[in-house]
């Protein structure tokens, strides 16, 4: 939920409208809602809230094209436009040490619209399951966004259209996450 309504934020003036289904089924499950039959929250409920805030900062991974390349989004769905601002991204493999930084200052964005703000290439030497932090801060560097994603180093491949079913992808190769089973506990 969360990836669908940051990709909506991210690229809203492309897209004029999204339809969830299954806001509310009613019956129980684990996916597919934001609440259930007795109006509590699922898990899609706090994703999508993630996704939506008002400012936010979006990674969209290495997903297009040749897949050399990801983008950094800074979204505002606030009705003032704000200057100056910082955007970072950085990279930590499982153990935290941190592999890989980037940012720009002076960064600006109009109200209700969403800019690309940066563009970074493949990350080398980063384990081959790591974490990526996105931060969005005012030029005296307070926090007004942040996201933490997964990724791997071996990409989602879809494959062949040929492949799909009715309501289901087959996937040719999944992301390695294996290595989030051994990361070590926190005190």
């Amino acid at each position: 939920m969360r990836a669908q309504y940051e990709t909506y934020a991210s690229h809203w003036a492309d897209r004029k409208m999204m339809f969830h289904w299954m806001m509310n089924n009613p019956w129980l499950s684990f996916s597919g809602h934001l609440f259930d039959d007795y109006f509590k929250p699922g898990g899609g409920y706090f994703g999508a809230k993630r996704g939506l805030r008002p400012r936010n900062v979006v990674w969209d991974y290495y997903a297009t094209g040749d897949r050399s390349q990801a983008k950094l989004y800074v979204v505002n769905q606030t009705s003032e436009s704000r200057s100056n601002l910082r955007v970072a991204v950085e990279f930590f493999n499982l153990d935290g040490t941190r592999q890989y930084f980037s940012e720009i200052g002076g960064f600006g964005i109009a109200a209700n619209t969403s800019h690309e703000a940066l563009t970074e290439p493949r990350v080398p030497r980063v384990a081959s399951t790591h974490f990526v932090r996105t931060v969005l801060m005012t030029a005296t560097r307070d926090v007004l966004a942040e996201n933490v994603y997964w990724e791997s180093t071996t990409d989602d491949d879809l494959g062949s259209a040929k492949n799909d079913e009715q309501f289901k992808t087959n996937l040719s190769q999944w992301a390695d996450m294996s290595a989030l089973k051994t990361m070590p506990g926190a005190t």
